[in-house]
């Protein structure tokens, strides 16, 4: 039997910027910190700040109880949020972005030595 295994990526950032302007408009005032969207949002879905805060920071995956109460809070589909990546493509991108840095490196390097020799 084969195991998958995955993480999941979030837009959390953006569904957090919309519902910042919509307090800002509702409220009237000139701006809307994160921290009280993320504790009116962890007090919906009844968990603590940090559990948001670390799922909104990419740190932790919801369960699934928790991203259907995320996702209602929002009033969008859980898909819109979440987004399921394999493990094995999630790898192949950060080996894919390594070796475009050290290919960078390699070449900010060859570049800072043409300047010394001339």
């Amino acid at each position: 039997m084969k195991y998958y295994t995955y993480t999941t990526k979030n837009r959390l950032d953006y569904f957090y910027k919309q519902k910042m302007q919509e307090k800002i408009r509702e409220k009237g005032v000139e701006r809307v910190l994160i921290k009280e969207i993320t504790q009116e949002l962890a007090d919906y879905c009844g968990v603590t700040f940090w559990a948001i805060e670390m799922i909104r920071r990419h740190t932790n995956q919801p369960s699934l109880a928790l991203a259907l109460k995320i996702a209602e809070y929002f009033g969008v589909k859980v898909e819109d949020i979440f987004e399921i990546v394999e493990q094995d493509v999630l790898k192949e991108e950060i080996e894919k972005n390594k070796r475009k840095y050290r290919k960078r490196k390699v070449k900010l390097t060859l570049n800072e030595s043409d300047n010394l020799i001339k």
